[in-house]
């Protein structure tokens, strides 16, 4: 098992375990599928080779937000990740 998939099972059972043992969250269920799907495409990309150098940067003097910002070899790159529950009819 290479040591990326091994990191992201190990974070997939640290969240198990803290679903169980700690109390409820109280975000949003909107954004907390946000945030699931910000971490499935940190993992997609670095399995591609991307360097991932931030994650969910905001800017202090604007409203804004990167999901992600990565090096693909000499190339970065500006990432917005989506992430929906259903498809829509």
């Amino acid at each position: 098992m290479s040591a990326g998939r091994l990191m992201q099972a190990a974070l997939r059972a640290l969240d198990g375990i803290a679903a169980k043992t700690l109390p409820p969250d109280q975000t949003a269920g909107h954004l907390r599928t946000g945030q699931r799907g910000g971490g499935e495409a940190y993992f997609y990309l670095r399995r591609r080779g991307y360097t991932i150098i931030a994650r969910n940067f905001r800017s202090p003097h604007h409203r804004r937000e990167l999901d992600l910002a990565g090096w693909d070899r000499e190339v970065l790159c500006i990432i917005e990740a989506k992430k929906r529950e259903r498809r829509a009819t």
